[in-house]
């Protein structure tokens, strides 16, 4: 593909004063580090959210919250029947209401 000027868009080979294998070396390097950051990120953010967002009855709110008590109110609070409902609204939207047979 080119586009105005005849300059080639795509052209993915390196053009330096190195050997075309150390560019692609890097490429891939740089790559490498960027999907594992990525992945330690989301790691986190997962086990925080677990860990902030227990519901009262889950496993991390029962080994979490068993000696905190305004914690456990807290999630009590956070996971009432409103929430239950919102929860349900979207799952019926996503999958589809349950039949009434």
């Amino acid at each position: 593909m080119t586009w105005a000027y005849r300059v080639n868009v795509l052209d993915l080979e390196p053009h330096g004063p190195l050997a075309p294998e150390i560019y692609w070396r890097r490429r891939g390097l740089a790559l490498g580090i960027a999907v594992v950051v990525i992945g330690i990120v989301i790691g986190l953010v997962a086990i925080v959210g677990a860990i902030r967002l227990a519901k009262p009855g889950s496993w991390w709110a029962v080994h979490r919250y068993a000696s905190r008590p305004r914690r456990a109110a807290r999630a009590r609070r956070r996971y009432d029947q409103r929430y239950q409902e919102r929860w349900n609204r979207l799952r019926d939207l996503v999958a589809g209401a349950p039949s009434r047979e």
